[in-house]
């Protein structure tokens, strides 16, 4: 009986220091593909100055321009026809050998992101899109 008294005792102390710690809310890296200057433009107009947008030229003809965001995992789901995706990583070593395997007809960007200290690799899918029927 004690002892289930001690429990309870040390839950209710326990549980306020529980509420005074938050955790960081998780993000993801998402595409926008541009076909026009003025779309990119009109991506960092909207973000109001957010440096977590980011405008990349790419050699896609299709979108010769990129908007990449960071948002909030679960605030987006993308398209079915999406072109361009991202691949993350943590390690130099690990995103210079994705980004070499890149065929360079899929347009590959490698940019190096400070918010998070991770390296984003961003590409087109077209290609792996045509392949999975």
């Amino acid at each position: 009986m004690r002892a289930a008294v001690l429990i309870v005792a040390l839950f209710a102390l326990a549980s306020p220091l529980a509420a005074d710690f938050t955790v960081p809310p998780p993000y993801i890296w998402i595409v926008i593909p541009c076909e026009t200057w003025n779309c990119a433009v009109a991506e960092l107009m909207t973000a109001a100055g957010d440096p977590n947008v980011i405008a990349v030229p790419t050699t896609d003809p299709d979108h010769p321009w990129i908007v990449m965001k960071r948002v909030l995992a679960g605030s987006y789901t993308p398209p079915e026809d999406a072109v361009w995706g991202i691949e993350r990583f943590s390690l130099l070593g690990e995103a210079a050998a994705r980004f070499a395997a890149i065929n360079k007809a899929d347009c590959p960007v490698m940019l190096t992101t400070t918010t998070e200290g991770i390296l984003i690799a961003a590409r087109t899918s077209k290609r792996v899109r045509a392949v999975r029927h």
